[in-house]
């Protein structure tokens, strides 16, 4: 069987290069990244469906939810949209987090945006080469809705991939910085989205906690922890909206939902303060600006 569906695989792998050459050549001249940090980046982020496919293989989670809620209910949609939205979301972060969070090169905000970016190239280039192997069997390669997959997974589900963890890069990106970041918007008295939270974390925290009375980096832990926590949970969220639209046929309401989260992660990249070197940090929030990083 493997034997009959060799030629099938490496067409298959041949064509998931395309999308993934298409969106990193995309993202990359926008903030250009080491090559070899780039390159394990998109490795680990194949590495990191493994896992996944395991554990969908042994579990089969989806069976099993049908056959608690239900088959072809809302419930069982709405349970299967989250379940797949978080996990793989989360499976992109820990490649971030686990790769790039602690190395010299990490050093603006918006390498949180292009690392997770790169990360999910990866993670989208297994699941393209699943998809077309599916569909080169059951369509055949040379049909056109063969075509319609290629042109649907390259530009709405690999750019959907790019943009969830692009959003959620952000938030990584000033987690990481959140002690320079943080204190900077206070001094320009800049309220966001990100100090409301944290501000309303807080006020639950030190009843049990007693925050206050924990050090400087202890409470700097927490802030970075928080703002990534609220990060996977925007772009968790925001994919399992997106595959609720899918399965329940509602593909056309993806499209201004994508270009919403694109014209976000454009702005969030075009940035000059998201744009700013950390120099010795976390001992220092001395800043530098550069165009466009050695290679």
């Amino acid at each position: 069987m493997l034997v009959q569906l060799l030629p099938l695989i490496v067409a298959s792998l041949s064509l998931a290069v395309v999308p993934a050459t298409f969106w990193f050549w995309f993202y990359y001249r926008q903030n250009i990244v080491p090559r070899r940090l780039a390159a394990l980046t998109f490795l680990f982020g194949m590495a990191a469906t493994l896992p996944l496919i395991v554990i969908d293989w042994f579990l089969e989670v989806d069976r099993w939810l049908l056959g608690v809620v239900g088959q072809g209910s809302l419930l069982a949609v709405i349970l299967l949209s989250l379940y797949v939205g978080f996990t793989e979301e989360y499976a992109k972060h820990f490649v971030v987090k686990e790769l790039d969070y602690n190395r010299k090169d990490f050093d603006q905000v918006i390498d949180g945006i292009s690392y997770s970016i790169i990360a999910a190239l990866g993670f989208s280039f297994v699941e393209n080469v699943r998809f077309f192997v599916a569909g080169g069997e059951y369509y055949g390669l040379i049909s056109w809705s063969f075509v319609t997959l290629f042109i649907l997974r390259t530009f709405g589900s690999t750019l959907a991939h790019c943009l969830f963890s692009g959003l959620y890069g952000y938030y990584y990106g000033k987690a990481k910085f959140a002690k320079c970041v943080l204190s900077s918007e206070r001094r320009r008295r800049r309220s966001f989205a990100i100090r409301k939270g944290l501000k309303l974390r807080y006020r639950r925290f030190q009843h049990f906690l007693k925050i206050k009375s924990f050090d400087d980096e202890f409470r700097d832990q927490v802030e970075e922890e928080a703002i990534a926590a609220e990060g996977l949970l925007v772009a968790g969220t925001l994919h399992a909206l997106f595959n609720f639209f899918l399965s329940i046929g509602r593909a056309f309401l993806t499209v201004p939902f994508l270009f919403l989260e694109y014209m976000i992660v454009a702005y969030e990249l075009s940035k000059p303060e998201n744009r700013e070197v950390f120099i010795n940090y976390p001992h220092s929030c001395k800043v530098a600006i550069v165009k466009q990083k050695a290679q």
